[in-house]
């Protein structure tokens, strides 16, 4: 009985550019998902930031629609005054009422739409939707900074999709320059 082993090892010197095209895809690949995180951040951030002044503007909506209602409510008592002492009519008052219950609905629905975009900024934050936190923003008395504005050059550049539609051309450049490398030699 006679067996015969043998191990071979073939290392490639030339591959007609293949091997250092396959890595170029590779790093485009990366670039490419590294993007794709960057964009999804971004998008989160965005998201975050619309719901936060969503909820800023719909507390000062509610303060807004509380300041009406007490103003109706004020005027529905003197209204009730005048007609006491006759100098208006009930059809007088009973506009003050309509006018009255119509700020009531208001103050509710602004109520609502306020505990629901609150619900929604805790969803985005990981937080319990019932969990009720204090805005920095809430109040707009003071005026805000504005940020310095970016040229559309720059814009452009920090743009997702373009980075990572440059490295899809860079791939497509790649692969091409591969078929080319199938009519060279391979030395190994």
């Amino acid at each position: 009985n006679i067996f015969v082993g043998g191990i071979s090892f073939v290392q490639p010197v030339f591959m007609g550019g293949k091997i250092v095209q396959l890595n170029n895809i590779a790093k485009s690949n990366q670039a490419i998902a590294e993007a794709r995180v960057q964009e999804k951040t971004e998008e989160l951030i965005v998201n975050v930031d619309e719901a936060y002044w969503r909820v800023v503007s719909l507390e000062n909506k509610v303060q807004l629609a509380k300041e009406y209602r007490n103003l109706v409510a004020e005027l529905d008592k003197n209204m009730e005054a005048l007609q006491e002492e006759g100098l208006a009519t009930k059809a007088d008052a009973l506009k003050i009422k309509v006018k009255l219950n119509e700020a009531d609905v208001s103050l509710t629905k602004a109520g609502n739409g306020l505990n629901l975009s609150r619900m929604a900024l805790n969803q985005l934050c990981g937080l319990p939707l019932e969990e009720r936190m204090e805005l920095k923003d809430a109040n707009l008395k003071e005026t805000l900074e504005l940020q310095p504005s970016v040229s559309i050059e720059q814009a452009w550049a920090n743009r997702t999709e373009i980075k990572m539609l440059t490295q899809v051309g860079s791939i497509a450049e790649a692969n091409s320059k591969i078929m080319a490398s199938r009519f060279m030699p391979t030395i190994a």
